[in-house]
């Protein structure tokens, strides 16, 4: 919250009257030392009972004390008896406006704000007060009026820039955002400036300059947690996740109350594979703040990568009714609640008989037993069918180096444990949609396993994920729809298909070519939920971006195709594998992703047999 005092401005002057009351006058009036001010208030308030213009600034300057002290309740009664003494003084309504505002209580603050402009319009001060209580009702265009006034009476009041430029940042203008805190950080180096022009650029997908911005923050106030948390959920976004974890540290360190730290550092355990911290961090976060539905989603995937699906599904239902309904998060849970409930129905007939081997035993030779339990390798799978394509040679954006070779390492790999594959390289939008469709016409007839694998460039857009045809034109992000190919629709062909396992692999996790002209800064692809009967695996983690790697194929690809060609590895290991051997290339930057709903086992390469 701001002072009552403009910068350059003296608010008011309590008079002179003798040597000992000028320096009670100047140690009530200073801000440096909170205590020393309600002393000096305290003696003057004692003494000026005859003098009400004096008495009313005494208690509002004491209030104001007590507001940088802590002492909210002190601080009200303070510029309540303020306001009692002198119903005109401005500078109580505003000091009292912006306790109201410490408090959450943002109406109060409107109504007292509101009274000190009442009488005296041209005090900033209570414009920006003002314009901050409307930031926090989410009324933007009444909050970036009121900034702008406090800006036009008092053009060097940095921080009227600093909550303008929030204001921006709420209603998605992260350039006009960023414009009004760089103009704060010229008038004055602030660190919540710096915290505030970082955020901004880490919507615009720019990590490097937030991470810079919010080192300048943590550099200028090293006890600012939110700083370290943000400067955390930047490098997470970079995968980064060892120095996310150690900002997420050291802010739990400065503030511990703070749920969404917790939770925070909970998701970056979980992308390491550290399950079990992840859910004691989530646990922390609820203890704190039981309705808090992030720490629940947190939890809930926790749960889900220790394969306790159970456990999963009963917290992201929880978060589901407390997140806001409107929210990506809200429907990102949907998705997500619906893939677990499909492989907890897909994996039911063989969970109602743990004791597997003693029933097949039961049932003697039984081929129909044998098959309930056989996993699923070459020799008894049947037909294995792939669609691999790798886009390199981009017409309208900057080419990719390793795609068109990832896709000549896919298909050879496939081939060499059993698939027929398709390859394509360098298609169009046309090219592409074709082969898709006869992919899919292939899987609808009497196909085992069908896989389809894409390297190139991919983007989210709306929550859904495209690939980027080599000829694509995009602008804007309304288009990406109309040049691009839909995952989430070949997706649900897949799962209509009578295959009786699908594996979508996305090795398109790049950045955004188009980023610029997206009006949202989302990064890498969105999580999209696995059908029945599909496992899905993406190159890094959604909202990341993958590397592409020093030699010829990128990191992911180069990994993909080592991990295959293992004997013995069902397919949830042929991935674990990989993103052991990814993250290992990439020294823990980036960590790969997957979602499964196949309820059988699946080798790429089945175990050597003895003897053969």
């Amino acid at each position: 919250m701001k002072s009552g005092l403009i910068p350059g401005m003296c608010l008011v002057a309590l008079g002179v009257a003798s040597p000992a009351w000028a320096d009670d006058n100047a140690d009530c009036q200073q801000t440096a030392d909170a205590a020393r001010a309600v002393v000096a208030c305290s003696r003057i308030i004692a003494t000026e009972r005859n003098n009400s213009s004096r008495l009313a600034v005494a208690y509002a300057l004491r209030g104001a004390s007590y507001t940088k002290a802590g002492d909210f309740d002190r601080a009200i009664a303070d510029e309540s008896k303020a306001i009692e003494v002198d119903p005109k003084l401005a500078l109580a309504y505003n000091d009292r406006g912006q306790v109201y505002g410490i408090k959450a209580e943002y109406d109060l603050e409107i109504a007292d704000e509101s009274t000190a402009i009442e009488l005296n319009p041209q005090y900033a001060p209570a414009y920006a007060n003002r314009g901050e209580a409307y930031v926090a009702k989410t009324d933007y265009s009444r909050a970036i009026a009121d900034e702008s006034k406090a800006i036009e009476l008092s053009p060097r009041f940095a921080l009227a820039y600093v909550d303008r430029g929030t204001a921006f940042g709420d209603t998605g203008d992260w350039d006009r955002m960023i414009a009004d805190e760089t103009t704060a950080i010229e008038i004055v180096p602030n660190p919540l400036a710096y915290l505030n022009r970082g955020i901004a650029y880490g919507r615009k997908g720019d990590f490097d300059r937030a991470i810079a911005d919010e080192s300048k923050a943590v550099e200028l106030n090293p006890k600012f947690a939110e700083a370290y948390h943000r400067r955390g959920k930047s490098y997470l976004a970079k995968n980064e996740y060892e120095q996310a974890i150690a900002d997420y540290t050291a802010a739990i360190q400065i503030d511990p109350r703070q749920v969404s730290t917790y939770s925070d550092r909970g998701v970056a355990y979980g992308l390491v594979g550290e399950f079990d911290r992840a859910i004691a961090d989530a646990n922390m976060a609820i203890a704190i703040k039981s309705d808090f539905g992030l720490a629940y989603y947190t939890r809930g995937e926790g749960y889900a990568g220790k394969h306790e699906p159970e456990k999963a599904l009963t917290d992201l239902r929880t978060a589901l009714k407390l997140v806001p309904g409107a929210s990506s998060v809200h429907e990102a849970l949907l998705v997500r609640i619906a893939a677990i409930e499909k492989e907890v129905a897909s994996a039911a007939p063989t969970a109602a008989g743990a004791s597997t081997g003693a029933q097949v035993a039961a049932a003697g030779s039984s081929a129909e037993a044998a098959a309930a339990v056989a996993p699923v390798a070459p020799a008894s799978v049947g037909r294995r069918v792939a669609l691999v394509i790798g886009n390199s040679a981009y017409r309208t954006v900057t080419p990719l180096r390793n795609p068109r070779n990832d896709a000549e390492l896919m298909a050879r790999t496939l081939e060499q444990v059993g698939f027929k594959v398709t390859k394509v390289v360098d298609a169009d939008q046309q090219t592409m949609k074709r082969a898709l469709v006869d992919f899919e016409r292939t899987l609808r007839d009497g196909v085992d396993v069908g896989l389809f694998y894409y390297s190139g460039h991919g983007v989210q857009a709306r929550e859904r994920n495209y690939l980027v045809p080599v000829n694509a034109s995009i602008s804007d992000e309304d288009e990406v729809a109309i040049e691009s190919v839909d995952v989430n629709d070949f997706l649900a062909t897949m799962e209509s298909a009578q295959s009786k396992i699908n594996i979508v692999i996305l090795d398109a996790c790049r950045n955004n070519p188009f980023a610029g002209s997206f009006r949202s800064a989302s990064r890498g692809l969105a999580m999209v939920g696995a059908p029945h009967g599909t496992y899905i695996a993406y190159a890094t983690a959604p909202g990341s971006v993958a590397e592409d790697g020093d030699g010829e194929d990128s990191t992911y690809t180069e990994a993909l195709a080592r991990a295959i060609q293992e004997p013995g590895l069902q397919v949830e290991q042929t991935f674990k594998e990989v993103r052991r051997l990814v993250a290992k290339a990439t020294g823990g930057r980036q960590v790969t992703w997957d979602q499964s709903s196949i309820a059988g086992d699946f080798f790429f390469t089945p175990a050597t047999t003895p003897g053969k």
